[in-house]
């Protein structure tokens, strides 16, 4: 008699996210979704650039937007994770602000100081925002 294993830790609903920004680094969450759908949806990525879309769309098979605002309208992500420069991701954060949603940005979040200021200024302490590095060990 095969028996079936319950276990006593609730499986969690799938992680369903969107990515700003198509780099090297902004490839490690589309392989993770790709390599384990059971656990994660992409809602879609954004590219200003339409040969980034048409890749996103064709080598990945997910769905691809111009702007945060067009993916924001037509999808729910729980969470964005951007991975975009330095130089545009204050601009990019402020605007997803006005969305409300929770950010995983990449360091830095901001090109100068006074970005950061105003970024910390504009956030304030109970934004769920989560600046992560990325250290190989």
């Amino acid at each position: 008699m095969k028996m079936e294993k319950i276990s006593k830790y609730p499986v969690p609903k799938k992680i369903n996210f969107a990515v700003i920004g198509i780099g090297w680094r902004a490839e490690f969450f589309l392989r993770i979704a790709r390599a384990l759908p059971e656990q994660f949806q992409l809602a879609g990525v954004v590219s200003s650039r339409e040969d980034k879309r048409e890749e996103i769309r064709n080598k990945w098979g997910f769905k691809a937007y111009q702007s945060a605002e067009e993916l924001l309208q037509a999808e729910s992500p729980d969470f964005v994770v951007l991975s975009i420069s330095k130089e545009a991701a204050a601009e990019v954060i402020l605007k997803l602000v006005e969305f409300e949603i929770p950010i995983l940005a990449e360091t830095p979040p901001a090109a100068n100081l006074a970005e950061l200021i105003k970024l910390n200024q504009k956030l304030g302490k109970d934004y769920p925002i989560q600046i992560a590095e990325q250290y190989h060990l």
